[in-house]
């Protein structure tokens, strides 16, 4: 296995065990729920037993997550990797929250649109706000 393969399962084995105790869940509860043996769950962890895709999709069903949010979680595509742990579980939870809709995004740019419109009258000089049209 190359250098990098051992350091995205080592990523993905630390991310799981951070689902895990977000949950609260022990690694023994676990293994006994899926039939495992005792420690095999730290052994796949710790990179001491191989750490295969069907074990994380096991574990993510015993715990009622969704492997798409896992992973997503895992590989954001928008913001920069997790440096910490802190990091990583406030990255999961905001994968977690609701896209924004379409509306939300109109609303978005419709809003700055109204906050660019007033701040130019409001910052616009004093001449030019109170000289009155030629004509008449």
């Amino acid at each position: 296995m190359s250098a990098r393969v051992e350091q995205e399962v080592a990523r993905l084995a630390l991310h799981l065990d951070m689902v895990i105790r977000f949950h609260r869940e022990n690694h023994r509860s676990i293994e006994r729920k899926l039939g495992w043996s005792v420690s095999y769950l730290n052994k796949l962890i710790r990179g001491a037993s191989p750490l295969r895709v069907e074990h994380i999709l096991a574990v993510l069903e015993v715990l009622g997550e969704d492997p798409p949010t896992f992973f997503r979680a895992a590989y954001p595509t928008d913001r920069p990797l997790p440096q910490t742990a802190q990091d990583a579980l406030a990255a999961f939870e905001a994968a977690k929250q609701p896209a924004e809709t379409a509306d939300d995004q109109l609303q978005a740019r419709f809003s700055a649109g109204v906050r660019q419109a007033l701040l130019e009258l409001l910052t616009a000089t004093p001449e030019a706000s109170s000289a009155k049209p030629k004509g008449k």
